[in-house]
């Protein structure tokens, strides 16, 4: 807990990603809070192991698969179920920017018309996070000026509670597959805003509850875990997009009254990451967490699509 000398203070929290995802930790904050008050606990956290309620099927020498290579590509984000440790390729070490963007809610009504004028056959409806997360993903790929024909993607953090039935809304742990979506460069940045956006769309619908039941039984069989999975993220091409601008202040109430904002820090991730952070509870803006190189930032700030829609607040080197 941190103090200010002009009145107030702020909580924080920090977290494992291999015990939980950012869901489980307002989950979390959400009972402590309720104790805290002196209230009874609205919704217990579930503890059950997810592989128990995946009724995962254990591992076999008759279905091994024997690369890597041989596994779609979307999967979970967390250490799977006692696998081996294994280390990450090294990255070079290089300062990195942070932005810190905002888009209101009149700038995510007119970022919809765009998509909606874009789209060539028929009109598809966004949610915002699709069509944001879009905008995003190509404003930072004109920024890295990637070939045309070089293979760019973004990976997407899935909430999977509510897409398998074995999984209760109140599980605590680590329930996030990753979709990914991908296209050559020339083709995400020729085709418009909603080009982009139906290709996060498909991937994330495609994250049903027979797809994780089936990626489950898959990853426990060969063992794999998040350092094998990652290994393959490229920096220069491809983002990583993880939070929810979800809002759930009004459940952080520890007794002094609803918080005035939940943010969220940097993770340690690959280059290239998006974090989404809590939707403001009086103005609905939305606000946005960008880390890329100083070189990429920079291009970003300038970028005609993103800086038409989006807010850059402020930025920082790390």
């Amino acid at each position: 807990m941190t103090r200010f000398d002009q009145g107030g203070f702020a909580i924080g929290v920090t977290f494992h990603h291999g015990a939980s995802d950012g869901t489980s930790v307002f989950q979390f904050i959400k009972v402590w809070a309720e104790i805290s008050r002196g209230d009874e606990v609205s919704s217990p956290l579930d503890f059950s192991s997810r592989a128990q309620l995946l009724n995962l099927t254990p591992h076999t020498t008759d279905s091994q698969l024997s690369t890597t290579s041989e596994i779609p590509k979307m999967f979970t984000t967390a250490p799977l179920f006692g696998a081996p440790e294994v280390e990450l390729p090294q990255q070079p070490e290089t300062a990195m920017k942070i932005l810190f963007i905002s888009l209101d809610i009149e700038a995510v009504n007119k970022l919809k018309l765009k998509v909606q004028e874009d789209q060539k056959e028929g009109v598809a409806s966004f949610s915002s996070y699709v069509i944001i997360t879009a905008l995003m993903w190509r404003a930072s790929i004109r920024a890295r000026q990637l070939q045309e024909d070089e293979e760019t993607r973004c990976f997407n953090a899935v909430n999977c509670r509510g897409r398998c039935k074995r999984l209760p809304e109140n599980h605590f742990g680590n329930a996030a597959f990753t979709a990914i979506a991908a296209a050559p460069a020339g083709h995400l940045l020729g085709n418009g805003i909603s080009f982009a956006a139906k290709l996060i769309a498909k991937s994330i619908k495609s994250v049903s509850g027979e797809y994780l039941q089936s990626m489950s039984n898959l990853m426990e069989q060969v063992k794999l875990q998040k350092s094998v999975l990652l290994a393959d993220f490229r920096p220069p091409h491809d983002v990583l997009v993880v939070g929810s601008s979800h809002n759930p202040s009004a459940e952080c109430d520890f007794g002094w009254g609803q918080p005035l904002a939940l943010k969220s820090t940097f993770m340690e991730a690959p280059l290239s990451a998006l974090i989404w952070c809590p939707r403001h509870r009086v103005t609905g803006t939305l606000e946005l967490i960008y880390k890329a190189t100083p070189a990429v930032a920079d291009a970003m700030l300038i970028d005609p699509e993103l800086t038409t829609f989006a807010k850059v607040e402020s930025s920082e080197v790390v």
